[in-house]
């Protein structure tokens, strides 16, 4: 397990992550029934999501 944690790089989103951000809580949301959304993601838009990065 050390050896994958090597590889982990976390870093701060940026306003420019944002549609990114969105679209992998789509795709998670549609792989599984254990979060409090589903396919369609987070209800929000890429620019109110970007200013929630800029907070």
């Amino acid at each position: 397990m050390k050896d994958i944690m090597k590889d982990i790089i976390i870093q701060e989103a940026l306003p420019e992550d944002a549609e990114a951000r969105i679209a992998y809580a789509k795709q998670v949301g549609s792989e599984t029934d254990n979060l409090s959304f589903g396919k369609e993601g987070f209800p929000i838009s890429i620019e109110e999501e970007q200013e929630e990065i800029r907070l």
